[in-house]
């Protein structure tokens, strides 16, 4: 039987592909150092990963956001210095396999079709152009600058690579336990380091590590497992999230974070504002039970921890909010946030571009000195889209695995937005990767719950399309209870 155009095509291809990658590979080999032969290996086998089996690819993306060593590249005393991770390698294998796809399958989209779509475009559009204008006058490093903006973009294409291959309730089961895994094994690594003397923080960190860093993780994944142990039916898992989660507290309270803990409060009271249900008054009584924990038991650097944020030190000139005298480190924080509202004025509309001023914490002062105003609006709005996309899934999904997401998924959003207060939380690559991997399972609510279909059109191959997001209109409804719900709601 002979072969039709399209599978001769995509025989000619992978033949050509197989020859091209055999090719650099040996070439590679034969003029590169050992460690930059084991990185295109490395991304070849990714490759081949996410070409036969993207959901295991996926699986290891996941473990790799935590558990992944740094390698820097450029020079290291730089005030933001390169770095390259595993899972930036499997994020390049990602991007090789969907091209692949791409040629294979020409019908398949670039960009999978979502609500935030536009709001990405917005926000990358700004940090490029502003960027990249910084280089070309001078103000910036052409290699650092570009470095960071692909990383930016990095945190945009675990959002795409994830939507588009989630296709089932069953896929988002297992990515949900590959989150969950990680959390469990990165809280052991930080449980281990408890009584060395130090703050804990994530796996392959270095010798100082990012306490603020695993904290932020930490209020993330949490908010994630109690918006699972509130809608999970199953005593048993139930159970296991509950373990999980007291287990995590241990660790999350020895990093010495006070933007973490500043964070998980308003990320625990979304919980109780949100609910309506007999679990809000489980969590009330948590919140009673571990105020009062706290005042007896908590250890006293930890309470140190917290009353040195007031507490001027001898050696820093103390800043003040209003009556309030702060402490050393947030009275730097303080002074460096002045230091960009008059960097800022200078280019109060584009700003100077990612990297050009140097270390500082905290995310909004952040992107108002390199981004300027329109780059903090394009920010927000992305981060408000975000929310109200999820609170609008959380209301009409009746799915009980995908209701508990999206609520931990919002809980969680409310938390990062305290922490970046005083941390560059919404960059930094351990927290940002699973948040925009989370973002992607809620964002496919409308796709993959069954109750929730739209009515899809089909092509010329009679293959569904993606469908837009849905429309009350136009949903076929199963369930009773919410077709009656969205018929009020169109009147």
């Amino acid at each position: 039987m002979p072969l039709n155009d399209n599978r001769q095509t995509s025989i000619v291809i992978s033949a050509l592909l197989v020859i091209l990658i055999s090719m650099l590979v040996s070439y590679s080999i034969a003029i590169s150092t050992p460690t930059i032969t084991i990185i295109i290996f490395a991304v070849i086998c990714g490759f081949l990963l996410v070409v036969l089996r993207p959901d295991i690819a996926i699986f290891l993306l996941i473990a790799a956001m935590l558990l992944s060593p740094e390698y820097i590249i450029g020079d290291p005393k730089a005030a933001r210095p390169i770095m390259i991770r595993l899972d930036d390698l499997l994020i390049i294998s990602f991007i090789m396999g969907w091209f692949l796809k791409l040629v294979l399958q020409p019908s398949t989209r670039v960009i999978p079709k979502c609500p935030l779509n536009i709001f990405i475009l917005f926000y990358s559009a700004v940090f490029i152009f502003s960027t990249m204008k910084g280089v070309i006058g001078g103000q910036l490093k052409w290699m650092n600058g570009t470095f960071y903006i692909l990383k930016y973009l990095e945190y945009f294409f675990v959002f795409f690579i994830a939507l588009a291959h989630i296709k089932t309730i069953k896929q988002i089961k297992f990515y949900i336990f590959a989150i969950l895994l990680t959390f469990f094994i990165v809280n052991i690594c930080a449980a281990v380091q408890i009584g060395h003397g130090i703050r804990v923080s994530a796996p392959f960190e270095g010798l100082r590590g990012e306490p603020n860093t695993l904290g932020g993780y930490q209020v993330l994944i949490i908010a994630l497992t109690i918006g699972l142990i509130i809608y999970k039916n199953f005593l048993n898992y139930k159970y296991i999230l509950l373990g999980l989660t007291i287990f995590s507290l241990i660790p999350f309270t020895y990093t010495l974070s006070r933007a973490s803990y500043s964070a998980i409060i308003p990320m625990y009271l979304s919980f109780i504002w949100l609910i309506k249900s007999k679990a809000r008054n489980f969590l009330l009584g948590i919140l009673i039970l571990l105020i009062i924990v706290s005042m007896f038991f908590f250890p006293q650097n930890i309470k140190s921890r917290i009353t040195d944020a007031f507490t001027p030190d001898r050696w820093t000139q103390a800043e003040t909010i209003g009556d309030i005298k702060l402490g050393g480190s947030a009275s730097e924080r303080i002074r460096s946030w002045k230091i960009v509202i008059e960097k800022w004025k200078e280019k109060p509309f584009w700003g100077h571009g990612v990297t050009s001023i140097g270390f500082l914490d905290g995310q909004y002062f952040r992107i108002l000195g390199e981004l300027g105003l329109l780059g903090l609006t394009a920010f927000l709005l992305l981060i408000y889209h975000i929310i109200r996309l999820s609170f609008k899934y959380y209301r009409m999904t009746k799915n009980n695995l995908l209701k508990g997401i999206a609520l931990g998924f919002i809980a969680g959003n409310i938390g990062l937005l305290v922490h970046a207060i005083t941390a560059n939380t919404f960059i930094i690559i351990r927290i940002m990767e699973p948040y925009w991997l989370l973002a992607a399972i809620v964002m496919s609510i409308p796709y993959v719950d069954p109750d929730l279909q739209p009515i899809q059109n089909t092509n010329e191959s009679n293959t569904p399309a993606r469908p837009h997001p849905p429309n009350p209109l136009k949903l076929k409804i199963k369930n009773p209870h919410l077709a009656i719900l969205l018929k009020g709601r169109t009147h």
